[in-house]
């Protein structure tokens, strides 16, 4: 994570940018920090280049170290351009970039940002055969710059992240245009993470927001812009909340963990897979059916959300039969000695991180 710069002042990011342009991964791609090169195809040979934003003397330049099959970079080719409605011999140039092809056509364009106070009226500069041949409007200072597949279709579309302006997406159309997508969040911005939380295939994000008692915490923005509060308030003890996305429980679902920065318990939040989640552990009850004389196999934690690190206990043992083998995880072994067919119950405690919930299996039996 990066701790943003001090910040000025900030635009409204609007506009709609029609131009031609590329075919690009829907996966989410890393975005640059300011004075750090970006990467991107811009050479057309299939290979991944290196492209550093910079200037000369009265100029702005972006170089281009071209890559090759194992990764290395050679010598750089710089390009010299003029930024548009800049008075003469401006040299405050822009720092971050990422690499889209607007519109799907294969032609690669580059998308430049300021990290601070541009000296112009537009904070997003297009460039295609590394020259400008557009602007948009955008925030002042910005900490991030990237693409993603925001609305399912085969375009990368394009984000920004900016301290004071929060996190704001556009849509790349196959008619050529960048549109502001759904996707705004305006808060002091900390931190982002792109990951898809919902099922269905497009990126979402998760931000972390600080300083504004009415907006600071951590929230999920999903793809159709509406937003999830995680944590609503500022972490104790920093005011920051760390965040991270990540697999806790191998569910194929992507999770968050959330933490107060530089101090504090950490909260794990499980994704259900439908935009909703859990914070661990939360135990459900479960209803199983038994043989009297088979052992039944219960895996009580299938329905559960909690990571690997949770513990099993039984608070209540049956009342018709016994428990053997219990694995402190995942499952318990029932075994039956009543000669009834009344339905059996225990309970189980889940236990993580100081945290603790139980649930109740009924065990009905099949003969």
């Amino acid at each position: 994570m990066r701790r943003p710069r001090q910040r000025l002042t900030r635009l409204t990011t609007v506009a709609t940018l029609v131009l031609t342009v590329l075919a690009v991964l829907p996966s989410a791609t890393p975005a640059a920090a300011a004075g750090v090169p970006f990467y991107g195809d811009v050479t057309g040979d299939g290979y991944v280049d290196q492209i550093i934003p910079g200037n000369t003397s009265d100029r702005c330049t972006l170089s281009v170290y071209p890559g090759d099959s194992i990764g290395r970079f050679g010598a750089p080719t710089a390009h010299p351009y003029v930024l548009p409605e800049a008075e003469p011999g401006t040299t405050h140039c822009p720092d971050d970039g990422t690499v889209i092809d607007i519109g799907g056509d294969g032609t690669v364009e580059i998308v430049l940002v300021w990290c601070c106070a541009p000296p112009v009226d537009y904070g997003l500069l297009i460039m295609r055969n590394f020259q400008p041949v557009g602007t948009m409007p955008g925030e002042w200072e910005h900490d991030r710059i990237g693409t993603a597949n925001f609305n399912g279709d085969s375009l990368a579309d394009l984000y920004t992240g900016t301290y004071f302006g929060g996190f704001n997406s556009y849509l790349n159309t196959a008619g050529g245009s960048l549109v502001p997508g759904p996707m705004g969040f305006g808060c002091l911005l900390w931190d982002v993470e792109l990951a898809e939380f919902n099922g269905n295939g497009r990126q979402d994000a998760v931000l972390s927001c600080t300083d504004y008692p009415t907006e600071a915490g951590v929230y999920v923005l999903f793809d159709n812009g509406t937003h999830l509060a995680l944590h609503s308030a500022p972490a104790p003890g920093s005011s920051v909340w760390e965040i991270e996305v990540l697999d806790v429980n191998a569910d194929g679902r992507t999770d968050v963990r959330t933490k107060p920065l530089g101090t504090g318990t950490a909260t794990v939040w499980l994704s259900r897979g439908n935009g909703t989640f859990g914070t661990t552990p939360i135990a459900n009850d479960d209803l199983a059916h038994a043989y009297r004389n088979t052992p039944k196999v219960i895996k009580v934690r299938v329905n559960d959300l909690a990571s690997s690190a949770a513990t099993l206990a039984i608070t209540q043992p049956p009342r018709y039969g016994y428990l053997t083998n219990v694995d402190s995880r995942y499952e318990v072994k029932y075994v039956r000695t009543a000669p009834h067919t009344l339905t059996d119950t225990f309970v189980y405690r889940l236990t993580e991180a100081g945290l603790s919930d139980t649930a109740t299996v009924s065990v009905k039996m099949k003969d």
